[in-house]
């Protein structure tokens, strides 16, 4: 894999075609781009619909029959969306022709190894990690996982296709941090469609299983429906080895015993 601006990036084939994939489980369906798909031959349908992206709504357009394969992992067949995905491509500076939604994702095993540059995304249930620095969560329904900032109980939602480590909606951040801004600064995080989402962002002491890190930086803004009381982002599963299993409902980390605790987060 390859990290660009916080988020994923590994290589497949769509229809044969060689092609640089996103990788976001918050999206819900598998996409490709409109101009790549007509240039891989995949016939574009019948506008079917709107996806609501970042902050914005964009059509969608139902494919004729597609295969998307990434060698050695899995290869998905059948009718996917597409959209102009040249707003991401732009906002990372590299081609994305395809994004890898929780259609597929959230019937296999995702396993992240950032220190070996290394994406796998393999059956259920088929990657064994133990040993005293292994973190095992429970997945609960709608993926997302408990923790708590500054004390207060939030579920985060499972978001890959967001660059960031946490972030949580306005309402959970006037419980957390209270109504004042005092020590909150401005940030950016990119969203998977390339729009760029403006926060606040204040340290905050988070607490995730058996692994916290005091003053973790901790955003506020937009998240997405679905998104109880915040994400849970790539810039917190990229700090270490980690899997997320959708059918075995378990997140399981590898963390180093230094970093657990105190140990902010990027």
């Amino acid at each position: 894999m390859e990290i660009v601006k916080g988020l994923i990036l590994f290589q497949g084939r769509v229809n044969g075609k060689p092609a640089t994939i996103l990788l976001d489980n918050g999206t819900g369906r598998t996409v490709v781009d409109t101009i790549f798909a007509r240039q891989a031959g995949i016939q574009i349908g019948e506008r079917a619909g709107e996806a609501l992206t970042g902050t914005a709504r964009i059509a969608t357009f139902g494919t004729g029959s597609t295969v998307l394969e990434v060698p050695h992992a899995f290869t998905m067949t059948g009718e996917l969306i597409s959209f102009d995905l040249r707003p991401i491509s732009q906002a990372l500076g590299r081609q994305v022709d395809a994004v890898l939604g929780g259609d597929a994702t959230n019937v296999m095993a995702v396993m992240l190894q950032p220190d070996r540059n290394q994406l796998s995304l393999v059956s259920s249930g088929s990657i064994e990690l133990n040993g005293p620095d292994v973190v095992r969560l429970p997945l609960l329904t709608g993926n997302q996982v408990e923790a708590a900032i500054n004390g207060h109980k939030v579920n985060l939602l499972i978001d890959l296709g967001y660059s960031g480590a946490v972030k949580v909606s306005e309402a959970a951040w006037k419980q957390i941090m209270g109504r004042s801004n005092v020590g909150a600064a401005e940030a950016n995080s990119i969203a998977a469609d390339g729009t760029v989402l403006k926060s606040r962002v204040a340290p905050g002491d988070l607490s995730i299983g058996r692994i916290s890190s005091e003053n973790a930086p901790i955003a506020s803004g937009y998240v997405p429906v679905g998104a109880s009381d915040g994400l849970i982002g790539a810039g917190f599963f990229l700090k270490g080895t980690s899997v997320v299993d959708g059918p075995a409902r378990q997140v399981v980390l590898i963390v180093r015993r230094e970093a657990q605790r105190p140990a902010p987060l990027p």
